[in-house]
């Protein structure tokens, strides 16, 4: 639905042409113009390069140039250049737009000149009649449209001469002839006879003035503001919460030892007293060296003896909890649980001092698998054999 109104309002009537092209069959071309003017001997050019010839009368129908062109025309102009412009908003001739009265805006309206500067021109016809300010040293004002008011009005610039129109209409090809709307082309654009003129084109896309955003149409801002908006609604109504804030617990977090006698007894439980019996050693073997800072994957039989001399443990605990030995069944597994247990208390603690007593912890039942692994650090120590 969204792609649908995005092309919906993106499309619309497109035109091969640009407006007031001279190269425009178009109904707003001027290609008519030029054929006219041509046909009349007018040598034509069109081009945005000024024109050498001083006596080249210049005709810009539609003003997108940029502001250093615009001041080159009016330097152009200033040095004794002719200069026409069809467009009420340019700059070129520094004079302020007047929007159409009401009769402009029921229909076309025809109009006489009144002014000495057109005399073959007797009625222009058409609905844009859009009037320019006359400012006090106007050399010349025709087609008045009210007080101080005038839809031709010509001015001096320098040595030359620029004569400023409320709208191109009546050159385009669907009304230039109309009335005596080749008579005021000629009158203007070519009075004397061979006399060459030059016609300003739209400059290439990206060296006028106007911005990017200017050339989106405006029902295209509308759409966007409607998805927009409608898109803020959708996340209001769907993120709105009913009722109140329910309270949610989170999952309790488990201490290492606790962990990892969870995950022993789930093995045990599988069946794989030898995974678990691996996994609780590692976590004992992880005390030890955590507590008389040695590696955890150091050699087992060091960090026996480290925990019986530095940390108070049996010998008998020390090697059940720290000593690889098979595990065949659960209770040689409890066993090793309860060793583990032993010898986390007693790396909690820290290490003893050398002349401190044995571990008191009970000593569990030991296989002789067990019994053969006593540390030799443990009877050098005074310790009785198991």
């Amino acid at each position: 639905m969204v792609s649908l109104v995005a092309a919906g309002l993106l499309a619309g009537p497109t035109t091969e042409e640009a407006p007031l092209d001279p190269s425009s069959s178009a109904p707003d071309g001027l290609l008519g113009l030029v054929e006219v003017l041509r046909a009349s001997d007018v040598p034509v050019e069109v081009g945005l390069e000024l024109p050498e010839d001083p006596t080249t009368r210049l005709f810009v129908p539609l003003d997108r140039l940029n502001r250093t062109r615009q001041a080159e025309v009016r330097d152009w102009v200033a040095a004794g250049g002719h200069l026409v412009v069809a467009d009420p908003t340019s700059p070129l001739h520094e004079l302020t737009p007047v929007g159409g009265g009401l009769v402009d805006s029921i229909g076309p309206t025809g109009r006489a000149p009144g002014c000495d500067a057109l005399p073959a021109v007797s009625t222009v016809t058409h609905a844009s009649w859009t009037a320019l300010e006359v400012p006090a040293e106007a050399d010349a004002v025709c087609f008045v449209l009210g007080e101080e008011l005038a839809w031709l009005v010509a001015t001096g610039h320098g040595q030359g001469t620029i004569v400023a129109l409320g709208s191109p209409d009546p050159f385009t090809n669907r009304l230039l002839d109309v009335d005596d709307h080749a008579v005021l082309a000629a009158s203007l654009l070519a009075p004397t006879p061979g006399a060459p003129l030059q016609i300003v084109p739209l400059p290439p896309v990206g060296e006028g003035e106007t911005a990017i955003a200017d050339l989106v149409p405006d029902r295209v801002w509308q759409g966007l503001a409607v998805l927009l908006v409608a898109a803020v609604v959708a996340a209001v109504a769907r993120g709105r919460r009913l009722g109140l804030p329910v309270e949610e617990r989170l999952p309790p977090v488990l201490p290492a030892s606790e962990l990892v006698g969870s995950l022993a007894g789930l093995l045990q439980r599988s069946g794989r007293r030898g995974s678990a019996a691996d996994l609780l050693r590692q976590d004992a073997r992880t005390a030890v060296a955590a507590a008389t800072g040695l590696s955890a994957d150091g050699d087992p039989q060091q960090l026996a003896s480290l925990a019986v001399d530095r940390l108070g443990v049996d010998v008998r605990t020390a090697d059940r909890a720290l000593l690889d030995a098979p595990v065949d069944d659960d209770e040689t597994l409890r066993a090793l649980q309860t060793a583990v247990s032993s010898v986390r208390r007693r790396a909690r603690g820290g290490p003893v001092s050398s002349g401190s007593s044995r571990s008191t912890d009970p000593v569990e039942p030991s296989s002789p698998a067990h019994g053969s692994s006593v540390s030799s650090q443990a009877r050098t120590s005074g310790s009785p054999p198991p």
